[in-house]
């Protein structure tokens, strides 16, 4: 509650006022949202299971988006006032950026193993079509044009 009670939110026009987006973002984005992410498929054991993985997925892309908005705006706090102050000095900021860049690299690796499992159905539904010695080498070929 103490961004509400320094004045509310602002973007580049008021650094001062830009930071106060900082917590908010990240907390939306890294407790509520990940979390969220996380605990559909329990939450909603009744659903299809399609529409959980495409609600994960937004989630996951939402809390993407918060976060870093969230570190856009405390870079931007530190950067765009008259007299800029330093970044990147404490241990607060490392590990939330070694946090950020870990959840970055966490989505792209589940990105490109989606794409390659992808890849590798529809390899296989074009491998039992064409029913002969060559399957393997057109699995091959697609898997690696469509893999990461």
């Amino acid at each position: 509650m103490d961004w509400l009670l320094h004045g509310g939110f602002a973007w580049q026009t008021d650094p001062k006022l830009e930071f106060n987006l900082h917590p908010v973002l990240m907390i939306t984005g890294f407790v509520f949202l990940y979390g969220n992410a996380i605990l559909v498929f329990r939450a909603l054991p009744g659903k299809k299971k399609t529409t959980l993985k495409i609600l994960h997925v937004m989630l996951h892309t939402l809390s993407l988006v918060c976060v870093i908005v969230g570190l856009k705006s405390v870079f931007d706090s530190r950067n765009l006032p008259a007299k800029p102050i330093s970044n990147l000095y404490s241990l607060h900021s490392w590990l939330g950026l070694l946090s950020v860049i870990l959840y970055i690299l966490q989505r792209l690796l589940v990105w490109c193993f989606q794409v390659r499992l992808i890849s590798l159905r529809a390899t296989r539904k074009i491998s039992l079509m064409m029913k002969n010695s060559k399957s393997i080498f057109s699995e091959w070929c697609f898997s690696s044009l469509l893999g990461c």
